[in-house]
């Protein structure tokens, strides 16, 4: 989700030139099935939940039609020169309109 949002940027140089770290606040799983070496794996992620200096992520993971797991991860956005939290940026936050 965050490489579509920013092509081609990584996390380090989102804190270096913007000063934005991400930051996993909490995360539930929820395990149905199990998932074996060679399998092929899907990641369906979806906006839950937005604050304003969190939010929270559904992740559904499959193999084709079948539910192995889903998650719910809380990420926070903190400014990497305070440390402090920080406002969602607006293209982050536009992106999930």
């Amino acid at each position: 989700m965050l490489r579509e949002i920013y092509p081609g940027k990584s996390q380090s140089q989102l804190v270096r030139e913007d000063h934005l770290m991400i930051v996993v606040k909490s995360i539930s799983i929820e395990y149905r099935t199990p998932a074996f070496l060679d399998d092929e794996i899907t990641v369906l992620t979806e906006l839950a939940d937005i604050q304003h200096v969190s939010c929270t992520i559904r992740q559904s993971i499959m193999r084709g039609d079948t539910l192995l797991s889903q998650l719910m991860v809380r990420v926070a956005f903190i400014d990497s020169e305070t440390k402090r939290p920080r406002k969602i940026p607006e293209d982050i936050a536009r992106t999930f309109e």
